[in-house]
């Protein structure tokens, strides 16, 4: 049998192979352009390291450095004149309030004492007569049997004598301090921190003869910057430590803190003072670190420094997400050792970049090659 081929259905079936042909062609260039991107972007993908963003507890720590002084310190002078008959202490020697320092020679201000005490008693027997013969005089004027001349005259008598029986008396007791002077004693318990004369030595007044301190509290104090003074208070504690006591932690409070600035440091003084310690014993001069806890910050943020990025004053990280690494700005907080806390911009969980960032732009591709 003859098989004729209609002319018209050929040129559709002509037609239809060619769409056909045409489609099958597009999927595989479709499919050969997906995997072109695919290789490219693994070509450029960035090898980064990256670290987890850790919650963590973290103190926003002040730190301050100074000297100890002591809390009371009383340079002791000579008052009177004379020669150092004795000294009673030594350097370091421990002191009662109102136990005997230094003697100065005594012999003429006891002299001083017994004359004007002689010259006290005369003053006081004059002015005892003048009184009573004012006193005898004004009864007589009162019945007429003296004048008002004799009245007056006993009565100036009486003004005069009064007069130098106060003076008498105030010599006196003048006499009586400069004989005490001689005996210098301890204005407080404390420790004798230096005896700078000996028996013999001939002293004038404001000549410096013993210093005592009181140490069994000490006194820290420091400057802080405007930035800090507004963040701390009167009553705050904090923590002392002192290289010569490695590890070991006294317990301080601030007692004190400066209305002005020094016009030279520019800094505003604080006062810390801390007990003294019988296992670890402190000394005025020692150089002392006081750790002040300004505000604690529960489960927060913290990423590695080596994450943090600073561009044009502000703070930023790079957080890998589905092999993209996007540029985040950061608000921080305070620095924990090598770590920082985030207040804002990352979140517990995320990766950040730690390595390889100097490659990064926002988006681009990353390929991971260590986690920590």
């Amino acid at each position: 049998m003859e098989f004729r081929t209609n002319g018209k259905f050929l040129a559709v079936l002509i037609t239809v192979a060619g769409i056909l042909g045409t489609g099958c062609r597009s999927q595989d260039e479709a499919a050969d352009a997906a995997g072109n991107h695919r290789a490219a972007d693994d070509g450029m993908a960035v090898p980064v390291t990256v670290t987890a963003v850790q919650p963590a507890d973290v103190a926003d720590r002040l730190e301050l450095t100074g000297s100890l002084r002591p809390l009371r310190q009383a340079v002791l002078t000579a008052q009177v004149a004379g020669e150092v008959k004795k000294v009673y202490v030594e350097l370091g020697d421990p002191v009662e309030k109102e136990a005997p320092l230094v003697q100065i020679d005594p012999r003429t201000y006891e002299l001083a004492v017994e004359q004007a005490r002689a010259n006290f008693r005369s003053a006081r027997a004059a002015y005892e007569k003048a009184k009573a013969d004012y006193d005898r005089n004004r009864r007589l004027h009162q019945s007429g049997d003296v004048s008002d001349f004799v009245l007056e005259s006993a009565r100036v008598q009486l003004a005069s004598a009064e007069a130098a029986y106060q003076s008498a008396e105030a010599a006196l007791k003048m006499a009586q301090k400069q004989l005490d002077d001689t005996l210098l004693k301890a204005p407080f318990a404390g420790t004798v921190a230096s005896v700078p004369v000996d028996p013999g030595n001939t002293v004038a007044p404001g000549t410096p003869l013993v210093t005592v301190v009181d140490i069994r509290r000490l006194r820290l104090q420091v400057g802080v910057s405007e930035q800090d003074i507004s963040r701390l208070r009167r009553g705050q504690r904090c923590i002392v430590t002192l290289d010569v006591y490695p590890g070991v932690e006294f317990r301080g409070k601030i007692v004190a803190l400066g209305p002005a600035a020094d016009p030279q440091t520019k800094t505003f003084p604080i006062k810390i003072d801390l007990p003294n310690s019988r296992t670890h014993p402190l000394r005025a001069g020692m150089v002392a670190k006081a750790t002040i806890i300004v505000k604690m910050y529960n489960q927060v943020s913290v990423v590695p420094l080596s994450a943090i990025l600073k561009q044009a004053e502000a703070y930023h990280a790079f957080v890998v997400s589905d092999n993209r690494a996007y540029l985040r700005k950061l608000v921080l907080g305070p620095r924990q050792g090598e770590r920082v806390a985030v207040l804002s911009g990352v979140r517990a969980g995320e990766w950040v970049v730690t390595r390889g960032q100097d490659q990064l732009s926002d988006g681009a591709p990353v390929r991971i090659v260590e986690q920590n």
